[in-house]
């Protein structure tokens, strides 16, 4: 009890504590302790033997306890060096005299200096013996046979060899402790405890290089021979693959997967492995009849929470993702429900993979189109948005939204939607990569969030869908015009439509907010694309968005942040670069030419705002539509005076329609 509340531990508080430390003490030292102490017994013992023997000890010098015996009949010459036995070699014992200090620190003694051994010349022959071992060097035998660690006492016969001085001082300078005598700073005062440390670099963690063990498991897991590469694959039969996939087989589906999956990347690079789906008798069908298994699986395992499609919105995917990455992961057992789980949401993520790497051949969009793919696709995002958990983890979530975003940007310009529960499905769906908060009639003001290139990546995708399937007449815009019809009568009413609506003008810059380096190309320039399907976009909504009566309009045009501002900010700057100055004495051909993409965005920009005024403005009140939301007369003549020629009338007329300031 003296002993742990020495140590700190109150044993009122720890009745155990006393137990515990008697327990590690007997574990860790005591046999230490006795093996010490019988240590320096024994060489009490043979040092009171030499000494009762008649073999005087000399200070400073090593007596050896035995030397190998001489035969029979063979005398000793003077000068010979005896001959040693070596299984017979122990430990040899330095007495202890005054002139000697007494520094033994974990049972190695001190390395004392050599000193000239001194012959007695009245020895006579019964001390050969004696004489003999004064004749070896202290030094010699201090290196060849130092004294036993306590620990090594128990084993008999074993020799504790030492190194020699020389390699003792390089070890000693390696360490950056020269100055101190062997073993180190532990010789200086046996009672404390100086640590070994060292610096820790900064890319340090733990005392561990996690950098050099990262790049090891990449070059492991990029070298590891489980798929063939593509150019060591030979002849691939398509015809084999299809029937491997239709079988059923996990063994044959999984090696049919691998191949298809790395072809198809690899033909970005390699021509010579693209595949026509048009040839390719029923692949796609077995395809889809294969994910279909895999979603049929996983929606029968899974909670299902609502009979409305309600998905995750993409930022809040990364975010779990992320809270994934972070935590431990407990891998599950070989055929257990789990297992069969995971596997199944693998694969049908390989095949979403394998139909998006087909996407990107113009051949193969027509048939990636088909009504049989989007069913499929619809039926996959109806069960993630009402099922809890579909794909058993957040990264599998985000790897089937990132491939199913950029088969629809690339094949959405070929679809026709079949029917209006698959036009909801695929809105709902484009709706997920918005920008977070999701605009809402129901608050003070409505807000649209502004477009993040580092938070929103597949946000133009997304944006370049809306408006290819929008931009179709029939059927696409008939779904979506009854869909928001039917709007209309939902809680909160026109909830789908601002939505819609705030997705497809997020990319519009507000440049009061945002300021771009002189190196970098402008907001403009840098979105053109994005702006040209996103303002495309907004003129159709526009279109399909109701009356006056409503106000939703209204509530558009007077938005928090000032959409109406940022677009026509965004007109005028473009309209000052519309028609560029000619060039004194330059030929035609070195002459400027317009921008046909800036003409595209300056005319869809005028056409969204002309719509939206019409549908916001009371005939009976033509002050219904905000101040703030409208141009003034001074800036708006200011920006159009540049626009000189005559194919600019139509633009002015509708500019002057928005403003009010027709006649």
């Amino acid at each position: 009890m003296q002993v742990a509340a020495s140590v700190g531990f109150n044993p009122q508080q720890i009745p155990s504590a006393p137990t515990q430390i008697r327990n590690i003490y007997e574990r860790n030292l005591l046999k230490f302790e006795e093996a010490w102490t019988m240590q320096q017994r024994t060489q009490q013992m043979k040092q009171q033997a030499s000494g009762s023997v008649g073999m005087p000890a000399v200070p400073g010098q090593g007596v050896p306890q035995r030397i190998g015996q001489l035969p029979p009949g063979q005398h000793m010459q003077t000068g010979q060096p005896p001959q040693m036995q070596q299984p017979h070699v122990q430990t040899p014992i330095k007495q202890i005299t005054p002139g000697m200090p007494q520094a033994n620190v974990n049972g190695f003694s001190t390395p004392q200096p050599p000193r000239m051994n001194q012959q007695q010349p009245n020895a006579g022959p019964g001390h050969v013996r004696n004489n003999l071992s004064r004749s070896v060097d202290a030094r010699q035998m201090s290196g060849e046979f130092p004294v036993q660690s306590p620990a090594s006492t128990g084993k008999g016969g074993n020799i504790s060899v030492q190194p020699p001085p020389s390699q003792q001082t390089d070890g000693a300078h390696a360490n950056g402790t020269a100055n101190l005598p062997f073993p180190g700073p532990f010789s200086s005062d046996p009672d404390e405890y100086a640590p070994c440390s060292r610096e820790m670099p900064d890319h340090f963690y733990g005392g561990f290089d996690l950098e050099s063990l990262r790049k090891l498991g990449n070059d492991l897991e990029k070298w590891r021979p489980e798929i063939p590469q593509p150019q060591e694959l030979g002849n691939i039969d398509i015809h084999a693959l299809t029937k491997s996939i239709q079988c059923g087989i996990h063994g044959e589906v999984r090696l049919a997967l691998d191949t298809l999956g790395s072809i198809t990347r690899a033909a970005e690079y390699m021509p010579t492995l693209s595949i026509d789906l048009r040839a390719c008798d029923d692949l796609v069908e077995s395809l889809i009849d294969c994910a279909e298994e895999q979603v049929d699986l996983l929606a029968e395992k899974a909670d299902p929470v609502s009979d409305e499609i309600d998905l995750t919105s993409y930022e809040d995917v990364i975010r779990s993702c992320r809270l994934e990455a972070m935590s431990l992961r407990k891998p599950h057992i070989f055929g257990d429900t789990d297992y069969e789980l995971e596997h199944a949401a693998d694969r049908l993520l390989a095949i979403t993979t394998i139909l998006r790497n087909f996407s990107f051949m113009e051949v193969n969009q027509g048939v990636l189109a088909d009504e049989i793919v989007i069913k499929f696709l619809c039926g996959v995002i109806r069960s993630l948005g009402t099922h809890e958990n579909l794909l058993r983890a957040p990264r599998n979530t985000l790897d089937f939204m990132k491939d199913v975003i950029i088969l629809l940007s690339n094949v959405a310009g070929s679809i026709e939607i079949p029917g209006r529960e698959q036009a909801l499905c695929l809105l709902q769906f484009l709706l997920a990569f918005a920008p977070s908060p999701a605009p809402s009639l129901t608050t003070e003001r409505v807000v649209f969030s502004s477009y993040e290139p580092s938070i929103h990546p597949y946000l133009p995708h997304a944006i370049d869908s809306l408006a290819k399937l929008l931009a179709r007449d029939e059927p696409n815009r008939t779904h979506y015009k009854v869909i928001f019809a039917a709007d209309a009568t939902a809680s909160p009413p026109f909830e789908l439509l601002t939505r819609t609506f705030g997705l497809a003008v997020s990319p519009i810059p507000d440049q009061n907010k945002e300021s771009r380096p002189a190196n970098l190309p402008s907001f403009v320039e840098a979105r053109k694309a994005l702006l040209m399907q996103g303002l495309l976009a907004a003129d159709i909504i526009a279109q399909l968005a109701p009356g006056y009566e409503s106000g939703v309009t209204r509530a558009w045009l007077s938005s928090g942040e000032g959409f109406a501002q940022n677009l026509f900010r965004l007109i005028r700057t473009l309209c000052s670069q519309a028609e560029p100055a000619p060039r004194v004495g330059g030929n035609a051909r070195t002459q400027p030419r317009e921008d046909m993409d800036i003409l595209y965005i300056i005319n869809c920009g005028v056409s969204t705002l002309r719509r939206l005024g019409e549908k916001a403005r009371d005939p009976n009140n033509p002050a219904s539509i905000p101040p703030n939301a409208l141009p003034t007369r001074e800036s708006l003549f200011g920006a159009l005076q540049s626009l000189k020629s005559p194919k600019w009338t139509l633009l002015l007329n509708q500019l002057s329609t928005y403003a009010g300031l027709e006649s």
